[in-house]
């Protein structure tokens, strides 16, 4: 059953309004259901840390979002989901952005399965499920160099994203790094990646919130060319 009375979710929302983002009561309710089911698929497959379905709201949904706030995407695009775990981010993007098509990637035949059983019935026709490698799924033919998007949240350092996802990638795609703390241990100059034209780094700073659990974390978006 979905909790209409959630206080942590009806909190994300006024965030989110605060920051010029404006959802419709169908994806609001699709949002919640879908985090209850979360919840409770989690309490029998690790999707999240246990610990952290207390915060799920702000800790996971509201930075899922995040990107929608503080970067300018365009319509009708393909984005992948890179070692997606959990879902997220790209299931909260699917919902509120429902002209992209959200291919959700990740390794592990599980942990697909299982965030595949948190939508059913959802109605989301804009997810797709794929289990496998980056590198293996980037061959392909269906695959290979298909998207102009792609996300990865605390999955690896960006070398290695920039690595695994290069089969993935269209010529002049975009990847969006969820990261925390500094970069300095990672090889992130241009110079060091090969195909990055530029690096952007934008703080996760919104209008009407501060956590310090945000205060380290930020969006660096890696435009290949």
């Amino acid at each position: 059953m979905i909790n209409h009375i959630n206080p942590k979710a009806i909190f994300v929302r006024e965030i989110l309004e605060q920051n010029d983002l404006f959802i419709t009561e169908d994806q609001w309710q699709c949002l919640e259901t879908w985090v209850d089911r979360l919840i409770e698929i989690n309490s029998r497959i690790n999707l999240i840390s246990r610990k952290q379905t207390e915060v799920v709201w702000l800790h996971h949904i509201l930075h899922s979002i995040s990107p929608l706030i503080l970067i300018d995407f365009p319509t009708d695009i393909d984005l992948c989901d890179f070692g997606t775990g959990g879902g997220l981010p790209g299931i909260p993007l699917a919902i509120l952005r429902p002209d992209w098509q959200v291919f959700l990637l990740d390794s592990r035949q599980k942990k697909i399965s299982a965030i595949k059983e948190t939508t059913d019935g959802l109605g989301c026709v804009n997810l797709h499920f794929i289990a496998g490698r980056g590198e293996e799924v980037g061959l392909d033919p269906m695959y290979n160099n298909r998207f102009q998007w792609l996300t990865a949240r605390a999955v690896s350092a960006i070398g290695n994203l920039e690595r695994w996802t290069r089969d993935l990638r269209d010529k002049e795609a975009t990847l969006i790094a969820f990261k925390g703390g500094d970069l300095e241990n990672e090889e992130v100059a241009p110079a060091q990646l090969p195909n990055v034209d530029r690096l952007v780094e934008h703080p996760i700073k919104l209008n009407g919130y501060f956590d310090f659990y945000f205060d380290k974390k930020k969006l660096v978006e890696i435009k290949f060319s």
